[in-house]
């Protein structure tokens, strides 16, 4: 048998090894927040599905980035004055495909193109012209996209600097505010080592 509630609050902290027949359903509480990375088999296990569908934290967070960036979508590349601060996100109109920031996650060809032509003080005079902006999207909004991924390398050596990533560009950092909490999170990503990324969640 797995532990069941065996922690002094009662609290379960792994599945029996067979899940009952007629199990329908279960509540997760601060262990989703604390180690996301505990349900990796949920699909699996409990829904009886052939696999699951990610395989690895990167699995994880470019599914995660794809979400946030539909949901909560970049207000760098508009004019509308309207700030997000709630869902859904003011309609508005997109005018070009990335900023002075965003571009090298979102086209990095054109960051090689301009950097073999341009001054390597680009990306500081876009980051002082960011800062000058208003902020259109709500700090709130950035918190509350980064939060459920805040431990999803927990117990993992060598992964502090993705909290601390998130924590610099999410709270410190207002000059990418605007990209969206989509273009933060892949920001933080490239501070972790492909293979902790790539590691299976079976190993």
């Amino acid at each position: 048998r797995g532990r069941l509630c065996n922690a002094p609050n009662g609290s379960c902290t792994e599945p029996p090894l067979v899940a009952p027949s007629n199990l329908r359903g279960c509540m997760m509480g601060r262990a989703a927040i604390d180690d996301p990375c505990l349900f990796h088999d949920v699909d699996r296990f409990f829904y009886g599905e052939s696999t699951n569908p990610c395989n690895n934290r990167r699995d994880v967070m470019e599914k995660y980035c794809q979400y946030l960036e539909k949901t909560y979508p970049r207000r760098c590349c508009d004019s509308d004055e309207r700030t997000t601060y709630e869902y859904p996100p003011p309609d508005v109109v997109i005018e070009r495909d990335y900023c002075g920031i965003c571009a090298e996650i979102y086209c990095p060809d054109a960051v090689l193109i301009e950097e073999s032509i341009v001054s390597v003080d680009k990306e500081k005079k876009a980051k002082a012209s960011a800062k000058e902006s208003k902020p259109k999207i709500a700090s709130r909004i950035i918190a509350r996209s980064l939060k459920p991924v805040q431990g999803i390398f927990q117990g993992v050596p060598n992964s502090r600097e993705f909290r601390r990533a998130c924590d610099e560009l999410g709270r410190r950092d207002s000059s990418c505010r605007n990209c969206g909490p989509g273009f933060i999170l892949r920001k933080a990503m490239q501070k972790v080592p492909c293979c902790i990324l790539d590691q299976p969640f079976d190993l």
